[in-house]
């Protein structure tokens, strides 16, 4: 099995037991092996699920954090900028959060995804 595979199962069954920052731990190794084999597959996976820890632990800015370290590897993962358009709006950094909202806007607009263009438009991102 992959290391970061691995890495990144036992962090989820650690936050599944409420232990978030064992998890994170778990894919701060991740993330450092990942690097070091220059996996850009598992470092926007595990980047991404980082930042849903963070995000669950109410730890904005750091989940805001690492979420753009993830962007890099996939711009156009609709989860990741509907995400960071959230937090971003969350954190009072509403120029951001429309870029983001924006973004978003697009790619699920190219992918078809009627149910994230709804909730997009119900929350004003829509099309002007």
């Amino acid at each position: 099995m992959n290391k970061s595979r691995k890495l990144l199962e036992q962090a989820l069954e650690l936050a599944g037991n409420g232990e978030l920052d064992l998890a994170l731990q778990k894919l701060g190794e991740g993330i450092r092996s990942a690097k070091e084999d220059d996996d850009r597959h598992w470092l926007f996976l595990l980047h991404k699920n980082a930042g849903v820890l963070h995000e669950q632990a109410g730890q904005l800015t750091m989940a805001k954090e690492s979420y753009e370290l993830a962007l890099p590897y996939n711009k156009s993962d609709t989860y990741l900028l509907y995400a960071l358009g959230d937090i971003c709006r969350r954190l009072g950094e509403n120029a951001l959060a429309t870029k983001y909202f924006e973004s978003c806007y697009t790619v699920a607009t190219d992918t078809h995804d009627s149910d994230l263009l709804a909730t997009l438009s119900k929350s004003g991102y829509g099309p002007k």
